[in-house]
């Protein structure tokens, strides 16, 4: 971050130039890496900006004990207050970015300018600056890779034993992004004639992946997100969901 922040003029120019894309020249899959490359930059831009208006030194104590949901902006939180940029005339926030053009929401005035199709691998790739993100690349999402790129996020998320991470004999914790986008991942599922926990499971990598393989599908297939919801807060529940907000600088992170 404090890299990000000293060449924050030039992030920020490079948003501009980004905002005068005409989107509707261009492939669908160079649409989905734009738009990811978009969420990336802006939500870095968002944080370095929130960290300014509070004279926050980066990479002191107070920031690296920074928690993302606790950010609060005018109009609202991070993702849907009014730290807003121009894109295609409109005037949108981080939510707008992600649920609006990227997953495909109905959202009247940026539908014609949306993905066609909803690729839940997305998750794997959207940083939305706390620790239990996916990793950030080190480059940019490109249209003539981003399929593959996209598939070896999902597999590194998915075999992340800090992201899926066994329990004793039988239990589970598993990164929250899973639930709260449950109805994506069933969504690519059923489109494969996949269950959610089989599709899932199939993005494993590496050797000694069975028993995980076993649990993923144990505990997400048959089951709905209310369903997942409700076991994951059971007492002596077998599973959990997890997500660390505290602010993904190298300083807070393991190796």
């Amino acid at each position: 971050y404090r890299g990000f922040n000293s060449e924050l003029d030039a992030l920020s120019d490079l948003l501009d130039q980004a905002g005068s894309m005409d989107v509707s020249t261009i492939s669908m899959d160079a649409r989905k890496a734009f738009y990811i490359n978009i969420y990336n930059a802006f939500m870095i831009e968002n944080v370095l900006k929130f960290c300014r208006s509070q004279s926050m030194p980066i990479g002191g104590k107070k920031f690296l004990s920074l928690r993302i949901n606790d950010i609060k902006v005018p109009g609202g939180n991070i993702w849907d207050g009014d730290y807003k940029r121009k894109f295609f005339g409109e005037s949108l926030n981080l939510d707008d970015v992600e649920h609006g053009l990227i997953r495909g929401k109905d959202r009247p005035h940026l539908n014609k300018y949306k993905l066609d199709k909803l690729d839940a691998r997305i998750h794997a790739a959207v940083n939305c600056s706390a620790k239990s993100c996916p990793r950030l690349l080190d480059r940019a999402y490109r249209p003539d890779s981003i399929d593959a790129q996209l598939e070896t996020a999902m597999k590194e998320f998915i075999t992340s034993d800090k992201q899926f991470a066994l329990v004793g004999k039988r239990g589970m914790t598993i990164n929250s992004i899973i639930l709260w986008y449950f109805d994506d991942f069933e969504n690519n599922a059923k489109q494969r004639g996949l269950k959610t926990g089989a599709y899932l499971a199939g993005f494993l990598s590496g050797s000694n992946k069975e028993r995980k393989r076993k649990a993923i599908v144990a505990h997400l297939n048959d089951k709905s997100r209310s369903q997942l919801r409700l076991e994951s807060i059971l007492p002596f529940s077998s599973l959990n969901f997890e997500y660390l907000w505290l602010i993904n600088d190298q300083k807070n992170m393991p190796l």
